[in-house]
């Protein structure tokens, strides 16, 4: 007989298929009724959640039609194999690192993070490009100008970084012939706006909706 008692969840998820193949049907439902124990209080959680809860690939791909009525049971037949099946699926979707609250929610970030990070590094490349256009004296400004601005409100990100520098790029675009301080005074008004939009709708997601001014006193 095949004893669970104080065997982790994760000790019956590394049973050698060898193992598993040549057990009966008592320890079979001894192992599964374990693994379902740990599968539905992962479940419980996730309905907890509700509207909160993060996509899972572990629930659309172990539990087809995920609702709340959805569980694991423990199957009845009698039969070895319809237990080893069961126990595939159960490792399956305990395997998941999606199958967990923080798991899920730490992939959900994980994909978005790298989204983000895509966007914006194709952001570099197109400005790059606009820039190889400039005169060497242009490029010159275009970086005293940025770090003008930076020395008024240092960048948070890489996503306010580059939209500065774009905001920057299209001041130079529209008029050439703007000298430095001409650059740094436009690129400090429209940065600002930018600066105070961005805060507002952060602000509003957040309940509070007020402007918040992006240069310090000096």
């Amino acid at each position: 007989m095949f004893n669970v008692k104080g065997m982790s969840i994760q000790d019956l998820l590394n049973i050698a298929p060898n193992d598993l193949a040549s057990m009966n049907v008592k320890d079979l439902k001894s192992i599964n009724t374990r693994l379902i124990s740990a599968a539905n209080k992962r479940i419980k959680r996730f309905k907890a959640a509700g509207a909160n809860a993060p996509t899972s690939r572990a629930y659309s791909k172990s539990l087809t039609g995920f609702s709340k009525s959805t569980h694991f049971t423990l199957d009845q037949s009698g039969k070895a194999g319809r237990l080893q099946n069961q126990y595939s699926q159960l490792s399956r979707f305990i395997g998941y690192k999606t199958s967990y609250l923080r798991g899920a929610r730490k992939t959900e970030n994980d994909i978005f993070k790298g989204l983000v990070e895509r966007t914006e590094n194709r952001k570099v490349t197109s400005l790059k490009k606009e820039r190889s256009r400039f005169s060497k004296r242009q490029l010159k400004n275009f970086w005293k100008a940025y770090n003008r601005s930076l020395d008024v409100i240092p960048s948070t990100s890489k996503e306010d970084s580059n939209s500065r520098q774009k905001i920057l790029t299209d001041i130079m675009k529209k008029d050439k012939n703007l000298d430095l301080d001409g650059l740094t005074e436009e690129l400090n008004k429209q940065y600002e706006k930018y600066y105070e939009d961005k805060q507002y709708d952060e602000n509003v997601e957040n309940g509070e909706g007020n402007y918040v001014s992006a240069f310090k006193e000096i």
